[in-house]
């Protein structure tokens, strides 16, 4: 007799290794945008040797819809998140 549900998680990025570094964009909300694109981010990975201790366990990067008022986030599950910030946000740096 065949099982009737298959409950069996599909696997991704948060719940399984990549073998290279996946880049993910979420969705933005009305009057939001990403500090960085998808070619910034593979133009700065591409400066690290495969293997490097800084991307070893890193499975993807998720430039994310969500600010939670912080630049970004990581978990250990190899996830990093840079978050989005308001359209006409200034920054001041000194």
């Amino acid at each position: 007799m065949l099982r009737k549900y298959n409950y069996k998680r599909t696997a991704n990025f948060w719940n399984t290794a990549q073998k290279d570094v996946q880049i993910h964009i979420e969705k933005l909300g009305k009057g939001f945008k990403h500090f960085f694109s998808k070619r910034d981010v593979i133009k700065f990975l591409s400066r690290f040797p495969k293997g490097d201790i800084l991307t070893k366990d890193l499975d993807a990067i998720v430039l994310s819809a969500g600010g939670g008022g912080a630049d970004g986030y990581h978990n250990y599950d190899g996830v990093i998140k840079i978050c989005v910030w308001k359209k006409e946000q200034d920054v001041l740096l000194n």
